[in-house]
Parts: structure tokens; C-alpha cells; sequence
């Protein structure tokens, strides 16, 4: 195995550490990447993501515009809890954009990503391959990897960017809360159309969303947050029963679902690690993974990655770039984690503040201006 060293190491091939890497690429910078998974995956990931407007504008940048993504548009986003009267309803001809958001699948852009990293002979990526330490060692990192065949490697690197992390890993310098819940996720299909529509149901179990995935308005991708072991119940339910159980969470807003392909489930966290060094950094999951609510994990990482990319190309030096991401991002990421956390929570108890929220919902709802600034902070993050 052939691995080029002393060049920056990006540890981590999914969407966001890929997107650096390209970003890297083009400010004409060697990057290694490495990763433990297979390319191609062994299985296709049945994931769907909501891109953003901010997003979209940055993969455009890299040479990916959503010509070449099987996407559907958000145009309109309805957002309430069940058993209670309030609302709030988002539009996109009000905000007067093209779309709130973007829908596309997981591996179509995953695939795409790894497309446009073969067009950049700067980028050089090695997997299957383990990462087991990655220290400090003076002035550089000193990375320990084992490759498919059980052998190990020492490598030396100017500095490392982490860009993937597991949610509950052990490690002192991280903050993990477990909600005690899990997605069940599926692709799901309408009895009538409604295009370019999602929505958000809050329940006591947790909230549920449907995310288009075709144009025809038919075709949706469901994510549905329960109680880990309820979760587990529901998932291994025939499909006429589990059609039962979503319909009457959420059918009178939607219409009747009356197809769900095979369902998946995803243990649920909140994981933060904003530690940064002058040879080591955190972007993507590596620094954040969210509860889905709201469809922000992947446009929170996207923007730790362009503010680093940024920074690398403007500091006076890799160290000061590093040490500063934390410090430049933690606004946006502070925000963005607790709206997230709070709606993963906050709707889950009641002692009677179920007629606050839908209070609350009515006010938004009836304010054009507060409803524009929660659409620019989904769409682009604060900035």
C-alpha cells in the first residue's frame, strides 16, 4: 500500500469530508483521505438528506449543481404537534427563493462527491483502512493505521481534519447525550400528490418528518423518532400494520400513506466535540452529530468545512487556522444545536405546555418577519 505522508490528512469519505477535500483541491493543496468503509458501499443506503439553499450554492461552487442529483424541492413546510391547535407554515414564493430546500438521496450525492474527488489528482484516498491513534508528536501528527489485510502503517502529517465520529464513542473531551430514541426511516409513498411539500409532527414519542423525494409529489422519504423500544416494535411490524400506526400520526395532514418500502432504525444522540488543536481538527459528525429534526446535521457540517477551507487559505498559518475554527463556528453551532436538542426534547414532556407551544406557533405564524428568520437561519445558518 502506497501512502503518500507529510501532506494533510482528512480522516473521514462521507459527504462533508469529501466536500473539504474538493474544496482543498481546488486551492490546489494535497490532501490524503482516508477512510474505513469499502467504495462502493456493500449496501445501498436508503438515506435521504435535506440540502439547504446555503448548500446547494456550496456544492454548486465545487462543481456539482443539482442538475446531476435526483432532487425534489421543498417549496412549503408545515410544522406542528399533534393534539394541539397551533401551527406554522413556511413558503418559498413569501421568503422569495427558488426553494426553502432540497431533498436528494444519500448515496446519489455520495456517489456524485466521489465522482468529482477522482477528477483532482491532488486527492489521494486509501479504504478500506483503520485509523487506531492519530497524536501529536512535536510539530506534526503521527497516525497509526491498519489496512484490510490486518497490516499496520506509521504515518507523519503536517495536520489532521477528523470528519467522521461515531455517536457514542468514549472519549473525555466529548459532550453525548442520548435521547433515548431511534429513527425509523423509510420510503414512503401517498394515496394523492402533494408536490414539494414537508412536513414536521411533533408527538409525545417524538417528532415525525416526511421529506419529498420525487417531483410527482408521490414519493417521500419518512423519518420517524420513537422510543428506542418502540421504535424496534413498530420497525418489525408487517407493512399494513405499520401503515396503521404512521397514518394515524400523521395522515390527516398528508393524506394516506399506503406504501412503505423496508424500514431501517438509527440509535439517537446528540454528540459535540469542539476541541481543537494547532495539528488537529473537528468538522461534520467528527464535531457534531444532531438529532434529525429539522434536516440540519449535513448543512452544519458543509459550512464547518467551508469555514475551514477558508480559513486555511487566509490565516497566517495552518495552527492559527485550526485553533481559530472553533472559535469562528461556534455561534452557528451553538444555535443550530439548540434548536435541534430543543425540539427533540422540548416536545416531549407536557405539564400542560402543549397550549404554549401551539401559542407560540400562532405567533410565528402570524409574524412574517420572524417566519423569514427562521427560513434564513434552516437555509443558511447564522452568519
Amino acid at each position: 500500500m502506497s501512502l503518500t505522508e507529510n501532506i494533510p490528512v482528512i480522516i473521514g469519505a462521507g459527504p462533508v469530508g469529501l466536500a473539504f477535500a474538493i474544496m482543498r483541491a481546488r486551492a490546489n493543496a494535497p490532501v490524503l483521505v482516508l477512510d474505513k468503509q469499502p467504495y462502493p458501499p456493500t449496501h445501498t443506503d436508503k438515506r435521504s438528506l435535506a440540502l439547504s439553499q446555503g448548500s446547494v450554492a456550496l456544492l454548486e461552487s465545487l462543481g456539482l449543481p443539482l442538475s446531476r442529483l435526483t432532487h425534489a424541492p421543498i417549496h412549503h413546510i408545515h410544522i406542528s404537534e399533534q393534539g394541539a391547535w397551533g401551527h406554522t407554515q413556511l413558503h418559498r414564493h413569501i421568503e422569495q427563493v427558488p426553494q426553502l430546500g432540497v431533498v436528494v438521496r444519500y448515496a446519489d450525492l455520495l456517489a456524485q462527491l466521489n465522482a468529482l474527488v477522482a477528477q483532482h489528482p491532488q486527492i489521494q484516498m486509501v479504504r478500506p483502512i483503520q485509523v487506531l491513534a492519530c497524536t501529536q508528536v512535536n510539530e506534526h501528527i503521527q497516525l497509526q493505521l491498519s489496512d484490510a489485510s490486518q497490516l499496520t502503517h506509521s504515518i507523519n502529517a503536517p495536520y489532521a481534519v477528523h470528519a467522521e465520529g461515531g455517536l457514542f464513542e468514549p472519549n473525555a473531551t466529548h459532550r453525548v447525550r442520548d435521547y433515548r430514541q431511534s429513527a425509523i426511516v423509510s420510503n414512503v409513498q401517498l394515496a394523492k400528490p402533494k408536490p414539494a411539500w414537508a412536513w414536521e409532527r411533533f408527538t409525545p414519542n417524538g417528532p415525525c418528518a416526511l421529506l419529498p423525494t420525487s417531483a410527482d409529489g408521490l414519493h417521500f422519504n419518512l423519518v420517524w423518532c420513537l422510543p428506542t423500544q418502540e421504535a424496534r416494535h413498530t420497525q418489525s411490524l408487517d407493512e399494513a400494520a405499520f401503515l396503521t400506526q404512521i397514518n394515524q400520526q400523521i395522515a390527516h395532514l398528508t393524506g394516506s400513506i399506503i406504501h412503505a418500502e423496508s424500514r431501517h432504525a438509527f440509535a439517537l444522540g446528540l454528540r459535540q466535540n469542539h476541541h481543537n488543536s494547532p495539528y488537529q481538527c473537528s468538522i461534520g459528525n467528527a464535531a457534531q452529530t444532531l438529532h434529525p429534526v429539522a434536516g440540519q446535521g449535513f448543512n452544519l457540517g458543509l459550512r464547518d468545512a467551508y469555514e475551514l477551507n477558508h480559513r486555511l487559505n487566509n490565516a497566517s498559518s495552518t495552527a492559527q487556522a485550526l485553533i481559530s475554527l472553533s472559535h469562528h463556528r461556534q455561534h452557528d453551532r451553538r444555535l443550530t444545536t439548540a434548536i435541534t436538542d430543543g425540539m427533540a426534547r422540548g416536545f416531549t414532556v407536557d405539564f400542560g405546555l402543549s397550549h404554549v407551544r401551539s401559542l407560540a406557533f400562532s405567533v410565528i405564524n402570524a409574524q412574517p418577519w420572524l417566519k423569514s428568520r427562521i427560513a434564513q437561519q434552516f437555509m443558511y445558518g447564522l452568519r
